[in-house]
């Protein structure tokens, strides 16, 4: 009904890889998320995810520990905050700004692993060694299945999409990629006074 009415609904749910899935019924899982998606639902794949968060209109937040959606006998309790702040903080949390713009064209461009162009997901790397200050990234979902599939990806949920061909600065000039005396490429570089550099980024193309 949402969606007939032109309102956008994203759903940050565990992937099918997740082991919640594998130890239960993933062909149900499957069917459910497929039905979503006919009828618009943006799906987001999060690992990790223990949540059970819903944010309207960036002024209601429902919070608590009720599962919303297949809640069956056990006690449980969700509350219900009418607080633009409140709204604002959790989608902070969540980071669903750049989520929303990497997601909103569906499985297309931003949204997409620029190794096997398969889709990505997000993965919460609370669990990995490497630890860093963002510890939920960008990630692709063909190896978080097998690693066989892919060599893998990440970057920040905030970050640009990799170029799959090379940047027109504002002259409309093709830029080209700078290497480090080490060999590894650093920016994209157009040669013209006043045009700023574009921090190379890992999945770019390395030609032009």
């Amino acid at each position: 009904a949402l969606r007939e009415r032109g309102v956008e609904v994203y759903l940050l749910h565990k992937p099918l890889t997740d082991r919640e899935w594998r130890k239960s019924d993933p062909d149900f899982g499957y069917a459910v998320f497929e039905a979503l998606q006919s009828s618009g639902v943006k799906l987001i794949p999060l690992s990790g995810v223990h949540a059970k968060t819903i944010v309207i209109d960036s002024r209601v937040v429902y919070e608590g520990s009720l599962n919303w959606a297949s809640q069956t006998s056990s006690y449980e309790h969700m509350w219900r905050f009418v607080s633009r702040d409140m709204a604002v903080l959790v989608e902070r949390m969540l980071q669903l700004e750049p989520l929303v713009e990497a997601y909103a064209s569906g499985d297309q461009g931003a949204a997409r692993c620029p190794k096997c162009d398969g889709p990505l997901m997000l993965i919460n790397q609370a669990r990995q060694a490497n630890l860093d200050a963002y510890p939920v990234k960008l990630g692709c979902f063909a190896y978080s299945e097998s690693k066989e599939l892919c060599a893998g990806y990440l970057r920040r949920v905030d970050g640009r999409a990799p170029f799959k061909t090379p940047p027109v600065c504002a002259r409309g000039s093709l830029m080209v990629v700078h290497y480090t005396k080490a060999g590894r490429p650093w920016d994209w570089r157009c040669g013209h006074k006043g045009c700023k550099p574009i921090r190379w980024a890992r999945g770019d193309c390395e030609t032009g």
